[in-house]
């Protein structure tokens, strides 16, 4: 190697998503020496964004199998050595599945300078960032607290995502969320929406969730807050984004969060991080170099997980394919890191979620500003989950100037392929395959991705240090994956703080250890107004 990694730390990381990125900067925030290494180019793991280009190689690729046996277990004195096959057995595979396409339809446009062909796609192609992982980010929840009373918001920005969409009656139609859209609104009459408002103002005023009938959510809606059907379909598609079966109680917090999250930085209750979702590992990853964490991208792979012989249920170290051993107190890896032999180990599940990614020609539902737009489409008569839409235009930092990228988010129903799942929805907002002829004004596709995303379902280990993270969620927010970080830190170090805020420069020139979590939050509102 190139350079020298430490013989021994307090916490190794295997891998550079969200949740490690957290951990690696908690534990390094309460002064833990932190390794952190990666056999990708690149930050975030299946939270990573891609340049257009990238991902059009990253799509292309040739999957690799290691032609090594399964792992091997050693014993020698006082360790049992785990040797692992060399390649990229422990190298994450990314796309579990993917498909692309280019059109060869031309796309007319008043600028005659800007082409659609893969070759001038491709030129523009740093101007794309592409999420492995579309997510949206509440105005309240716990990501937010994180990053403000952490100081981690000093290294992102946002924009509001300022328009929620749906379908109804094949149109596309705004969902009227705040006050004024309500009574703005020309498609809900007056008495509906006095219904509306009581039942808005009953859900952020309850904090008990115990006196909730056990009733579906529609059933919900309808026998007790008098609300109409389309006004029903509304609130559990495009505002609990939810399954129609989902439970009063669940629909009711889901609700709550939306509500709770109107005017906290913008009058929409979604921020979306300016460049893509992969800037929050990024972001704290900086967090945590600053307090000392090492990061090793692009190493070689691992050779050998070592265990103590005598301890059946310790960790010991690891070593590299170069030959080095790293000894850790603890480590912490991504689940794509883990030996096939420890996967009964640590987990009892698995489940895949929908993923596309479209370039599009021009918006959903056009206007003067490209603002971040959040679509749902309600289920189809034979499936049970909504499909989300986020459409990105070149002020979040996802797209080049002119063109769209559109993120599709789906659950695996019957286990087609994404493709063949996601397309009858894609077809309702988008051109794909009109014939020129053909008289049409939805958005062309220019390029597609498609392809299923991996969440593992984790289960108690007797491993003591040896601790396991999973996958990106299907979650519209970010709230389960920092839960699991936190409760994750807790148990490596009950008795300390987690993520604690990081002092000033003039705390530390003056010994003032006041925090000030509202110039924090000042900061992140800036960093919001500044892109809107």
């Amino acid at each position: 190697m190139p350079y020298d990694l430490p013989g021994k730390v307090d916490v190794l990381v295997l891998g550079t998503g969200l949740i490690e990125s957290i951990l690696a900067g908690a534990c390094a925030r309460i002064g833990k020496s932190v390794l952190v290494l990666d056999s990708n180019q690149y930050y975030g793991n299946d939270w990573a964004s891609f340049s257009l280009d990238a991902l059009l190689t990253y799509a292309r690729r040739e999957p690799t199998e290691s032609s090594i046996g399964p792992p091997v277990v050693e014993e020698t004195a006082n360790e049992r050595v785990l040797n692992l096959p060399w390649g990229d057995t422990l190298t994450p595979d990314g796309l579990a599945y993917t498909e692309y396409s280019l059109s060869d339809q031309s796309v007319d446009r008043e600028d005659s300078s800007i082409c659609n062909t893969e070759n001038d796609l491709r030129r523009l192609s740093k101007r794309f960032n592409l999420d492995l992982c579309s997510k949206i980010v509440f105005g309240e929840s716990k990501l937010v607290k994180l990053l403000i009373s952490s100081g981690v918001s000093r290294y992102c920005e946002f924009c509001s995502v300022e328009r929620i969409l749906t379908i109804q009656d094949g149109e596309i139609q705004k969902v009227p969320f705040s006050r004024s859209d309500i009574f703005q609104s020309q498609n809900v009459s007056l008495i509906q929406k006095r219904y509306l408002m009581k039942f808005i103002e009953f859900v952020v005023d309850i904090n008990d969730f115990e006196d909730i009938p056990d009733l579906p959510f529609a059933e919900y809606l309808r026998d007790k807050h008098k609300l109409p059907e389309a006004l029903v379909a509304i609130i559990i598609t495009s505002i609990a984004v939810a399954p129609f079966d989902i439970k009063a109680v669940q629909g009711l917090a889901l609700v709550k969060q939306f509500c709770t999250s109107l005017g906290i930085f913008a009058n929409s209750p979604y921020l979306w991080p300016i460049y893509g979702v992969g800037e929050l590992p990024q972001s704290f990853s900086r967090f945590a170099a600053v307090f000392g964490a090492i990061f090793c991208l692009h190493v070689q792979p691992l050779s050998k997980f070592i265990f103590s012989d005598r301890d059946k249920n310790r960790a010991l170290a690891v070593v590299t394919d170069k030959g080095d051993r790293i000894e850790f107190e603890h480590i912490i890896l991504n689940r794509c890191f883990l030996p096939d032999t420890l996967v009964p180990e640590f987990i009892s599940n698995e489940e895949h979620y929908l993923r596309g990614i479209l370039v599009t020609s021009s918006s959903i539902l056009p206007s003067e500003k490209d603002k971040p737009s959040f679509t749902t489409i309600p289920p189809l008569p034979s499936k049970k989950f909504p499909v989300r839409f986020l459409e990105l235009g070149h002020t979040s930092g996802a797209a080049s100037p002119n063109y769209f990228v559109v993120h599709v988010t789906g659950i695996d129903e019957d286990g087609s392929s994404s493709e063949d799942q996601l397309l009858p929805y894609v077809s309702t907002l988008f051109k794909t395959a009109c014939e020129p002829s053909l008289e049409c004004n939805q958005p062309l596709i220019l390029v597609s991705f498609y392809f299923k995303q991996k969440h593992s379902i984790l289960k108690s280990s007797s491993f003591d240090n040896f601790h396991v993270t999973p996958e990106p969620d299907s979650d519209l927010g970010f709230d389960r994956a920092v839960n699991f970080a936190q409760s994750l830190f807790s148990k490596i170090y009950p008795e300390e703080e987690f993520m604690p805020k990081a002092p000033d420069p003039d705390d530390i020139i003056f010994d003032d250890s006041t925090e000030d979590t509202g110039a924090a939050n000042d900061e992140l509102c800036n960093n919001v107004n500044s892109n809107d």
